[in-house]
């Protein structure tokens, strides 16, 4: 009998509550790219990216 892996990784994440503040971006990217280089370190493949809660910090959509 042959078993395979079929399984699938799922990353997900949440809330970021980005601002215009350029050190907050900074802190988010820095973030990101810490956890891109962990998963890269450890070969882990992200077949799909969730990603649910608010992406930017503002109590009005289109003044951002």
């Amino acid at each position: 009998m042959n078993h395979t892996n079929t399984s699938s990784f799922i990353l997900h994440v949440s809330d970021f509550h980005l601002t215009s503040d350029e050190e907050e971006l900074k802190y988010a990217f820095a973030a990101l790219e810490k956890l891109s280089d962990k998963l890269i370190s450890e070969h882990i493949q992200v077949d799909y990216l969730l990603h649910t809660g608010d992406v930017i910090e503002s109590g009005d959509l289109y003044e951002k």
